[in-house]
């Protein structure tokens, strides 16, 4: 996607996110026609809290080259399936956390890991991995001990000039200034943000906080939200997330099993999974872009293997799912020698276990834990 940057997260703990990516061009008119607005305390940087669709405007008119994208046709649009199932579902929290960029402030690099994962009392592992739970959030097995979560969906970044930059750095989702791992029923909220890129160009330093002890933090859940911090030399970053007062984690892992004899032992797969919640409005193309988790997401010309355990391998397997919403999986692949193509689109409930596609050809199969 042109101008933005996913930070899909990774099976391992801390990742070192080095993206080279052509940025799109703004101007201060995008911020200043901004309407609904909350300052929060920051870093260094202002950051503004608004709920989702008001960048619309500004993000999906930029291009690498400055120009104006509203009137280029839209024939990507590849996500209209009929969805399958009708169901009722619910699911996971999601930590994103990578390295630290410098050590000269004490508030950002404050890391005290051990190289441990604590247990918490419900003896779930307290890890500090992207694709793990940061506190304790039930399986979607466990509808009835649902929590409230956090799901950051995407991260886009702007910037004055139109380039190719390389970035790196950290997203982080902490409980509040005493900078702690867990999230205490989510009483409070704090995302800090480090981004950098090799050049120097680009600065983003700070953090949106969110209490939702708040009087009117009921207002926040079940939202399209964003985020937008102000870079140090100017740009913008758009965190796009949703907090769920009641939700459940979901684990997920796709196996696709080629039943021709001529295809390769390890056969290739591009395309693309990306699931998005039965409750929430993706008609427009700015919500399809930026409020749907991308599971995997590959071109014909970066193909991947498929596992020897039949698995396609995820950039993303674990999110959060709201206890009163379905998960659907959109699923756009090609695979085998002859390019065979499977397009559709699957609702899961929360507590279902799979969902399955066979012909003579293949078996898909979509596991959740």
């Amino acid at each position: 996607m042109v101008g933005v940057v996913w930070f899909s997260p990774q099976p391992l703990g801390r990742n070192d996110y080095k993206r080279k990516t052509s940025l799109p061009q703004i101007t201060t008119k995008m911020v200043e026609e901004m309407e609904t607005k909350q300052v929060f305390p920051t870093k260094e940087v202002d950051v503004m809290n608004i709920e989702g669709g008001i960048l619309e405007r500004e993000i999906e008119e930029m291009d690498t080259d400055g120009e104006d994208q509203s009137s280029t046709p839209d024939d990507d649009d590849d996500d209209e399936s009929p969805v399958d199932d009708e169901s009722e579902g619910g699911i996971l929290d999601q930590k994103i956390e990578e390295m630290d960029t410098d050590g000269d402030d004490e508030y950002f690099d404050n890391d005290d890991d051990d190289g441990e994962s604590p247990i918490d009392e419900c003896g779930d592992v307290l890890s500090s991995g992207p694709n793990r739970c940061s506190w304790c959030l039930r399986s979607h097995k466990n509808k009835p001990w649902s929590s409230e979560a956090v799901e950051i969906l995407s991260v886009f970044i702007g910037q004055e000039k139109s380039k190719a930059v390389q970035i790196y750095g950290s997203i982080e989702v902490l409980n509040g200034l005493d900078g702690s791992r867990v999230f205490d029923d989510c009483s409070s909220l704090e995302m800090k943000f480090d981004i950098k890129d090799v050049e120097g160009c680009l600065a983003i330093k700070g953090y949106v906080n969110w209490a939702a002890t708040a009087f009117d933090s009921f207002k926040w859940y079940e939202k399209q939200l964003s985020s937008l911090i102000h870079c140090q030399h100017g740009g913008f970053v758009a965190i796009h997330y949703s907090i769920f007062e009641e939700s459940v984690r979901v684990t997920i892992k796709v196996l696709l099993n080629l039943k021709t004899r001529s295809f390769d032992v390890n056969p290739k797969v591009w395309g693309s999974l990306v699931t998005q919640y039965s409750h929430y409005d993706y008609s427009s193309r700015y919500n399809k872009d930026y409020y749907r988790s991308v599971l995997f997401k590959r071109t014909q010309d970066d193909l991947v293997e498929i596992s020897n355990d039949l698995t396609i391998p995820l950039s993303r397997f674990t999110i959060v799912v709201p206890s009163y919403s379905s998960l659907i999986v959109n699923v756009d692949l090609s695979f085998g020698i002859s390019d065979l193509k499977l397009s559709c689109a699957k609702m899961i409930e929360i507590g279902e276990g799979s969902k399955t596609v066979e012909t003579n050809d293949y078996l898909f199969r979509i596991e959740l834990d």
